[in-house]
């Protein structure tokens, strides 16, 4: 059965029939479809399980999304205290860290 269905025919299925989805949804006929073919290679249908798993889509859901967890100020002394400034692997390692911290954050 997979041999004859081609990465072409998938997208345009998909395309076609998941357009009135929402993007939950549409991730979750994706992720069905992910699992059949990953099955069906496991029973031996091959190479083309893997082929048509990996073509198709990732869907976000940007609802589900949640936004980055930050340090609080104790953490980011700590963070930054954990640098040993004497040797000079460190020195350049705190040299970088700044760059990863918001600036009106630093002391």
């Amino acid at each position: 059965m997979l041999p004859r269905l081609t990465v072409a025919r998938l997208d345009a299925f998909i395309k076609g029939q998941c357009q009135h989805l929402r993007p939950a949804s549409k991730g979750d006929v994706c992720n069905s479809f992910r699992s059949y073919f990953h099955y069906r290679t496991i029973c031996r249908d091959g190479k083309s399980g893997r082929i048509l798993a990996a073509a198709l889509p990732r869907i976000a859901d940007w609802r589900r999304a949640t936004l980055p967890k930050v340090l609080s100020e104790t953490e980011l002394a700590a963070f930054l205290a954990a640098f040993d400034r004497t040797d000079p692997v460190g020195m350049r390692d705190y040299a970088i860290a700044p760059c990863l911290v918001d600036r009106k954050r630093l002391p």
